[in-house]
């Protein structure tokens, strides 16, 4: 479990970097440019090697410098997954405080906290809340897959951000009765990766773990078969219907969208 101070602190202080990072905008929107953003972060090169971390961060003395792995780079994704993991390390940068003018401080927590701040800052930083705004006022509270799959493309980072960014305010971005679900394959068994319920739906409908299995999700709704892709299927709630689409946008990836009608 997070704690609340650790949260703040680097949601302060990546608010304060993409207010700077905004200010200065030359370009479009989106993508946001995390090289011109690391280098606001202190970060004074970012090198790509061939190692086994996705990514690492030194400390110099003329500023942090970032690894990334070269191994997979022309793999599918990997342009995807290599701003995720950026922004994960500038993220790491933040977490440092300057002591005086020739010492700095990392901020003190647990390894396994740090990971997960940052994991949850690199959200923020490659899809900024000014991103989600900007995109929802162009085209409405988030309600259909390809909306989902077109904000991905605009923002260059990946479904399971997108839904993650959402759940984090989805009466803003959402519509109140829709929800999204990722599964993806991992070891061959579906799981749980990402999920984001419009307010309607907390309380009412079956919230699926992270990791969970697919299968044991889709069991607890009470839908009684399998869906293939495309498919659409309803249950019968007191009031109104609940139906189930799935979509496979992206390879090894389904998403589940998720919507209550009136009856």
């Amino acid at each position: 479990m997070l704690k609340d101070s650790d949260l703040g602190f680097l949601n302060s202080r990546v608010s304060a970097l993409l207010e700077n990072h905004v200010r200065n905008l030359q370009g479009g929107i989106v993508p946001v440019d995390l090289e011109k953003v690391a280098l606001a972060a202190g970060v004074s090169r970012i090198d790509r090697v061939m190692m086994i971390p996705e990514g690492a961060l030194v400390h110099g003395e003329s500023g942090f410098v970032v690894y990334l792995q070269a191994n997979f780079q022309h793999s599918p994704g990997a342009h995807l997954k290599q701003r995720f993991v950026l922004a994960h390390e500038i993220c790491h940068a933040l977490l440092y405080e300057r002591i005086d003018a020739n010492k700095i401080r990392r901020r003190r927590m647990g390894e396994a906290e740090r990971e997960s701040l940052c994991n949850r800052g690199a959200g923020w930083l490659v899809l900024p809340e000014f991103v989600v705004d900007w995109f929802v006022q162009r085209n409405g509270r988030i309600r259909t897959t390809e909306q989902i799959l077109a904000l991905a493309t605009d923002a260059q980072v990946s479904l399971e951000t997108v839904i993650r960014r959402l759940h984090e305010n989805p009466s803003k971005w959402l519509e109140v009765d829709h929800g999204f679900v990722l599964a993806q394959a991992h070891a061959e068994v579906p799981t749980i990766r990402a999920v984001a319920y419009g307010p309607w739906m907390w309380g009412k409908i079956p919230v699926p773990q992270l990791y969970q299995a697919e299968k044991d999700w889709i069991s607890k709704l009470r839908f009684d078969h399998d869906l293939v892709e495309g498919s659409e299927t309803t249950i019968h709630l007191n009031p109104g219907i609940l139906r189930l689409e799935k979509a496979h946008p992206r390879s090894s990836s389904y998403v589940y969208k998720i919507r209550h009608e009136a009856g």
